[in-house]
């Protein structure tokens, strides 16, 4: 969602006053204003809902020593072994980590960053919860020159390059698909998340591809719309159970997986006996459960995003020239692919 921002210019317009009288009021400023006209100033400022520009004050020649961490939520192995990892990290370089969560809200997530910003950490991990919605944002701190790297999934349509560290997403689908089929499952169904992740598109692409490489022609037709969550993967499969379609063995994210396990579970049914449930992204959780899981190795994308980062962001700190990772990261696209692992309990 597009959001317009009220300007200091647009403040100074409305209350009849010059810009550089609105940024001295605002940013409190000792030069010796009437009460009269600073009251006046910020009842306007409030009135417009303005908020100061924290992405560009933010950048001033200081330096903290935080780092800002941006992540959806804390639930699961997958993102508390990337918040453990990458903090580890961070803290042997001697840089601290600011964790916030928005909850996958759009809004959240934009004024969380702000929040960072203001808070003038030296540089950012940011967990994308859409490939699209924030490009403006990330625009303007890549251009800014503010350290930043992204995880999880890629931007879509992003022509400035932002180092990325994520999964192998094709390869995700394409192993739970190989590993199946080997098993002698030819039902295989995906419950596929949202496409507004470009994560999401490569991981429907991963298991359309598998599919037909093992021959079959209509592998759109075994794809199951879901989401991430526990309530969404029991939804899907019960309308998979409504509409009579047969299937051997499913394909869902963590939570996804666990809502058919519940449902399957009430229904009487027995995974791995009636059907096989291979997770993705499922880590300790689906281990101990006794689930096929495709590891996405959470820990080695934390320690790599940290590794990005710090050479980001030490080389403004010694006052050197930018590493040559830094230049490249500025000049190119840059997506650190992770090879996942498929854990198989000793009983599937």
């Amino acid at each position: 969602m597009k959001i317009q921002r009220v300007t200091l210019r647009d403040v100074a317009r409305e209350a009849g006053v010059a810009n550089v009288t609105v940024s001295n009021i605002l940013n409190n400023s000792p030069l010796p204003y009437n009460a009269k006209t600073r009251e006046h100033v910020q009842r306007v400022a409030r009135r417009l809902g303005y908020r100061p520009n924290t992405i560009a004050q933010s950048m001033r020649n200081h330096h903290t020593r935080l780092v800002g961490m941006l992540v959806a939520d804390v639930l699961g192995s997958h993102v508390s072994d990337i918040i453990s990892s990458s903090e580890h990290a961070l803290a042997q370089a001697g840089y601290q980590v600011l964790l916030c969560q928005s909850h996958g809200n759009l809004d959240s997530h934009e004024q969380l960053i702000q929040t960072l910003l203001q808070r003038n950490v030296d540089g950012l991990l940011i967990g994308v919860i859409h490939s699209s919605a924030h490009n403006r944002l990330y625009r303007q701190i890549h251009r800014l020159g503010a350290p930043l790297v992204l995880f999880d999934s890629a931007l879509k349509g992003f022509k400035d390059r932002i180092p990325v560290v994520e999964s192998d997403q094709l390869r995700l689908t394409e192993m739970a698909v190989d590993h199946l089929w080997e098993r002698g499952h030819r039902q295989i169904r995906f419950f596929a998340p949202p496409l507004h992740l470009t994560a999401a598109e490569e991981q429907r692409r991963g298991f359309l591809e598998a599919m037909r490489r093992r021959g079959v022609s209509r592998p759109e037709e075994y794809i199951v719309p879901s989401g991430y969550s526990e309530e969404s993967g029991a939804q899907a499969f019960d309308a998979l159970k409504t509409a009579g379609k047969p299937f051997t063995a499913l394909i869902a994210f963590a939570f996804c997986g666990y809502g058919i396990l519940d449902r399957a579970k009430a229904l009487k049914l027995k995974v791995p006996g009636d059907f096989a449930l291979v997770t993705i992204g499922g880590g300790r959780e689906s281990r101990r459960m006794g689930l096929i899981d495709v590891d996405q190795q959470p820990r080695r994308i934390g320690e790599k995003m940290a590794e990005i980062l710090l050479e980001l962001v030490q080389p403004k700190h010694q006052g050197g020239p930018a590493s040559s990772l830094a230049t490249r990261a500025g000049s190119v696209e840059w997506r650190e692919k992770i090879a996942p692992i498929l854990m198989v309990p000793t009983e599937c």
